[in-house]
């Protein structure tokens, strides 16, 4: 079933307690509860109207990539910050899954 952009809906068939699902551009999110995607999809609404999406990929991103797109994410958290414009709402969205966490290098003076 096609949900409109932004919907909250309830998984027919909910999978490790993700109950709840919400459709953005890029596919379906899921979620424990219908408050927490409720507030996600809200936020993703306000977001969506000011700044760019900036994409992460530690696995499959390149650094020299534009970082607009999943298929054109870069590869470190640092070119990733290296892209976003303060005060401009930008967002660094982070892909990956749980066996390859994200974690920056801690910066030296």
């Amino acid at each position: 079933m096609q949900h409109k952009l932004w919907e909250v809906f309830k998984h027919p068939a909910p999978t490790q307690g993700l109950k709840w699902g919400v459709q953005f551009p890029h596919g379906i999110m899921s979620y424990r509860t219908k408050r927490h995607a409720t507030e996600i999809a809200q936020a993703s609404k306000i977001l969506r109207l000011k700044g760019k999406k900036y994409y992460v990929d530690p696995v499959n991103g390149d650094d020299s990539n534009s970082g607009l797109s999943p298929s054109q994410a870069v590869k470190t958290l640092a070119a990733g910050q290296a892209l976003v414009v303060d005060g401009h709402n930008d967002v660094l969205m982070i892909l990956g899954n749980a066996d390859k966490p994200l974690v920056p290098k801690e910066r030296t003076p």
